[in-house]
């Protein structure tokens, strides 16, 4: 057989959000009945990677965008011998990813091994597999703020972290630099704060509640964890530079937890990531904060709900942090404030005082957190 014999074929894995489209092969052809992904023969002179885009348009209506060749392989079946190029790819617009892509659907990767997929697919099937369900771009987790506006950072904030399905990721880091002071970069928390709830009331006629605020120095490894606190709540996070080295992750629990046809709470109470086996199974679902800057003050928020997966509610993510170079000489201050939904009227379980002290205090609590010998002190 010559190289004319051997079919060039351009396939697109397109991945959104931990899913991947995927269809059924129809009656006529080879192989009826098998799962596919969008793909087929190149035209004379066309690359692999244009024809997958191509192929991909036709089949399903979704115009999407290569990240990379997944994997290339040359297979022959009794009906033909073809050289077939995998491509990674993302839809162009996410927000066309709800529209019906005529016959194709939208699968977890958890589903992909249970379907019965040509003998050729199988090697790019057990990729998919090992590849991280939540990967998000740097646009989506990162603000980098030329100029400091709050209602205009709560508004992105908001629509990032505050999320009811899973097009968004649950958290986000705002980088601002290393130039504020710290009573500055805590007026500024509790600002941001304030916009985000007047975009929630907007959204949904409820308002956000402070629960807690407190500065604490934290130089202890967790695991994946919420912090206690109401159904739907997010912590917003105000970290200060420091010398303590940390690297901190988010795993999406409740993405896990719809994968596996449970509830968030029921996810905790059966697969807790405090233990190893949970922790393992939550792997797939983590995304470590790789341009986390501990030379800058940057605030985090994470949603920190344990709601239902409803189409309404909060959908909540874990949060951890791994202390890489602990120094009981230095500090790592993070501003913790804890935020709830809750209807308009509902008062603040924090106090006007205790916010205002909050914003202005030295304090830094130690004692009785992760390091009882220590006495808190001021920074």
């Amino acid at each position: 057989m010559t190289s004319a014999d051997v079919k060039r074929i351009g396939i697109a894995i397109v991945e959104h959000a931990g899913r991947f489209l995927v269809g059924t092969r129809g009656p006529d052809g080879p192989l009826p009945g098998y799962a596919e992904f969008p793909g087929g023969k190149c035209l004379a002179a066309e690359e692999p990677e244009t024809c997958a885009v191509r192929e991909c348009f036709e089949e399903t209506g979704l115009t999407i965008a290569v990240e990379r060749l997944l994997l290339r392989r040359e297979f022959a079946y009794p009906h033909a011998r073809v050289d077939l190029h995998f491509f990674l790819c993302h839809p162009a617009d996410p927000n066309t990813v709800e529209a019906q892509h005529q016959g194709f659907r939208w699968v977890p990767a958890t589903e992909l091994r249970s379907m019965q997929f040509p003998e050729a697919n199988e090697p790019v099937v057990d990729l998919l597999k090992q590849l991280p369900i939540c990967r998000w771009s740097r646009d989506h987790v990162y603000l980098f703020p030329s100029r400091i506006e709050p209602a205009e950072l709560a508004a992105q904030i908001y629509s990032r972290v505050c999320r009811t399905n899973f097009t968004e990721p649950g958290f986000c880091v705002v980088n601002l630099g290393s130039t504020l002071s710290s009573v500055e970069f805590r007026q500024l928390m509790v600002n941001i704060t304030r916009e985000m709830a007047t975009v929630h009331e907007r959204q949904t006629g409820k308002t956000l509640i402070y629960v807690s605020a407190g500065r604490f120095d934290q130089q202890t490894t967790t695991r994946p964890h919420l912090d206690g606190g109401p159904e739907e709540s997010l912590l917003m996070l105000g970290y200060e530079p420091t010398l303590v080295q940390s690297e901190v992750e988010m795993s999406d629990y409740t993405r896990c937890a719809q994968d596996l046809g449970i509830t968030p709470r029921e996810f905790m109470a059966q697969h807790n990531p405090m233990f190893h086996a949970g922790f393992e199974l939550l792997r797939p679902y983590a995304s470590q904060l790789n341009e986390f800057d501990v030379s800058a003050y940057q605030i985090v928020v994470i949603n920190n709900s344990s709601a239902p997966i409803d189409g309404h509610s909060w959908l909540g993510v874990l949060h951890t942090a791994t202390i890489l170079t602990p120094d009981e000489s230095h500090r790592r201050v993070i501003n913790s404030t804890m935020i709830a939904s809750a209807s308009v009227g509902t008062s603040d379980v924090v106090s006007a005082q205790e916010l205002d002290e909050f914003i202005h205090t030295s304090l830094v609590r130690r004692k009785g957190y992760d390091k009882p010998h220590l006495d808190d002190d001021v920074n």
